[in-house]
């Protein structure tokens, strides 16, 4: 199982054994996309949302959680409150430390 936690400082991505083993899955299936989906889809639904950058005016490429993000009925952005990042996507794949380690940790965006 994938779960998430929020703290005031981070959010955190935690897998037990059957969570890393669907990844290692996801990985030989597709790599990082299918991965990604995989978090994606476990944790969907419960409050956290991906978040593209741009649509915060974010100048990074790194992958974005928000746990309060809405739309408006036009699909500009409505409201964004905490964001939480992976600063170090250039260098670390965070599915793959999920993966490996268990857990991931997300800093909240400054």
């Amino acid at each position: 199982m994938i779960s998430y936690k929020v703290t005031e400082r981070a959010l955190t991505f935690m897998a037990d054994n059957e969570g890393r083993a669907d990844l290692a899955a996801a990985y030989r299936a597709g790599g990082y996309p299918r991965a990604e989906s995989e978090v994606l889809s476990a944790t969907g639904g419960n409050g956290l949302e991906m978040v593209a950058p741009e649509d915060i005016g974010a100048l990074t490429s790194a992958p974005i959680f928000s746990d309060d993000f809405g739309r408006a009925d036009s699909g500009e952005v409505a409201h964004c409150g905490r964001v939480f990042w992976f600063p170090d996507y250039m260098v670390r794949d965070p599915w793959e430390e999920l993966k490996n380690k268990g857990r991931v940790v997300f800093p909240i965006g400054q």
